[in-house]
C-alpha cells in the first residue's frame, strides 16, 4: 500500500484473469496502459476469435507483427505511438480477410506508411488518424488509394490544409471529419 491508500494492480494477472473466464469468446478488447507483453500473448492465445482490438500507447509493438496471424476475424485495430506500421500491416493484409477500420493515434503518418495503408488495405471502410503528424501529400494519396472509405477522421492533426483538392477526392467519404 503506498502512501494513498492504493495497491499496486496486477494489470497482468487481471487481464488473463478476464480472458480465462471468457473462456476465448471474448471478440472485442481494449488492453490498459502498462500491459504487458505476457498479457498480450495471452491474448494472442486464447482470443483466436478477437474481431476488435485496442492497444494502449506504452506497449511492446515489436510483439504484435508475430501474433497478428493469430487473429484471422480481426476486424478493427487500434494503435497508438506507432513506429512499426508496416509490418504491421502486411501481416494484417495476410491473415486478417475481414479486416476493415485501422485507428492510428499520436502518431507520423508520412509518404511510406500512406502508401502500405494503400497497398496493404486498400478496402478499409473506416480510417481513423487523429493527433498525429501527416503531410498533405500523404493524405492525398490515402483518399486517391482507398476508395472504398466511409468514414474518416482526421481530426487534430497538423501537416496539411485541406484544400479543394482534398475534398474532391473525399466527396465519396459519407463522414469526414
Amino acid at each position: 500500500m503506498d502512501a494513498y491508500g492504493s495497491y499496486d494492480f496486477p494489470i497482468t494477472a487481471f487481464i488473463k484473469f478476464v480472458i480465462d473466464r471468457s473462456c476465448g469468446c471474448a471478440t472485442k478488447i481494449k488492453l490498459p496502459n502498462g500491459c504487458k507483453k505476457l498479457a498480450l500473448q495471452h491474448v494472442a492465445d486464447k482470443c483466436r476469435n478477437l474481431k476488435t482490438l485496442g492497444l494502449p500507447s506504452r506497449i511492446d509493438y515489436n510483439t504484435i507483427p508475430k501474433i497478428i496471424c493469430k487473429w484471422k476475424n480481426l476486424e478493427s485495430l487500434t494503435l497508438h505511438n506507432i513506429s512499426k506500421l508496416h509490418e504491421i500491416l502486411t501481416q494484417i493484409s495476410i491473415h486478417c480477410n475481414n479486416f476493415v477500420a485501422l485507428c492510428v493515434m499520436r502518431s507520423e503518418i508520412n509518404k511510406q506508411e500512406a502508401l502500405a495503408i494503400v497497398e496493404l488495405l486498400p478496402n478499409l471502410k473506416s480510417l481513423s488518424l487523429t493527433y498525429d503528424y501527416i503531410a498533405h501529400e500523404s493524405l492525398l494519396i490515402i483518399l486517391k488509394g482507398c476508395r472504398e472509405l466511409v468514414e474518416i477522421d482526421v481530426r487534430g492533426n497538423y501537416g496539411f490544409e485541406v484544400d479543394d483538392e482534398m475534398l474532391k477526392l473525399a466527396s465519396h467519404i459519407n463522414d469526414f471529419k
